[in-house]
């Protein structure tokens, strides 16, 4: 998409992210387990495309000893971060989640809901798997939330988010091949302006992303529709099917470990 870049979307959407993306049934379950599994190993936990912090601030309230790393490409995303309560001592981080990743040992990075589809660039995202499996420690975890679209043959579509007698939300996107989707919500309010929120990703699915982990050297030690409830209960295996909504978490693999 012309004139889009890393920080588009978060300029975007920054003032609505919360509205729109903040009620979340399973945030507890997430926070409990990422929180368990932070503790169980030694270092940072880094939080990929953290957006205004909506997972950040409470997950900071599970590790007060702990250092947090919050990474996002939007300095307004990352200006509501900061003014979220409990996240006061997160160390804010702006730029591109690959090119600004930290040096390890890393206990735990977190890549929530489609974050690593916003790496669109050839290789990318299989670079950012790499570049983590090297930086965890040992028994240290890479949790990955994705749902990637169905494929469709076509090319375009449009269709309604949100809807009130004053105001629409269209859903606008494109499909661009080799799994890369661009769009728009385009939010129209009677007597007012209209807003367009641009997004653009490279999608990979549940099969892709279990290939590119063990290139990587990671190995799955999760794979489901849900966060456990007990992080000591996890659904093992590979993934069976490419779509719908899933959490992945991985470790390093032994042998990554030992080389």
């Amino acid at each position: 998409m012309e004139g889009y870049d890393e920080s588009t979307y978060g300029r975007a959407f920054a003032d609505v992210y919360d509205d729109w993306y903040g009620d979340d049934p399973r945030l507890h379950d997430l926070v409990t387990t990422v929180g368990a599994l932070t503790q169980s190993v030694e270092g940072p936990f880094v939080e990929l495309g953290a957006g205004t912090g909506r997972l950040t601030g409470p997950i900071a309230e599970q590790l007060p000893d702990r250092r947090i790393i919050a990474i996002d490409a939007s300095a307004e995303m990352l200006e509501r971060l900061g003014a979220r309560a409990g996240c006061e001592r997160v160390e804010r981080v702006l730029g591109d989640m690959l090119d600004k990743f930290p040096d390890g040992p890393l206990s735990f990075v977190l890549a929530s809901y489609n974050t690593a589809f916003n790496l669109i660039g050839e290789g990318r995202q299989v670079e950012l798997l790499q570049r983590i499996a090297t930086s965890l420690a040992p028994n240290g975890h890479l949790a990955i939330e994705t749902e990637p679209p169905l494929e469709t043959e076509e090319e375009s579509s449009v269709s309604v988010r949100h809807m009130t007698a004053d105001m629409v939300v269209l859903s606008v996107s494109r499909h661009l091949g080799d799994r890369r989707l661009e769009g728009h919500f385009v939010e129209m309010v009677n007597g007012g302006s209209t807003r367009l929120r641009p997004w653009s990703i490279r999608w990979f699915d549940h099969l892709e992303l279990a290939t590119m982990a063990e290139a990587a050297g990671l190995e799955i030690a999760h794979h489901g529709p849900d966060w456990p409830t007990d992080h000591t209960e996890f659904a093992s295996g590979p993934p069976q099917q490419p779509h719908g909504r899933r959490v992945t978490i991985l470790r390093r693999s032994e042998s990554s470990i030992r080389a």
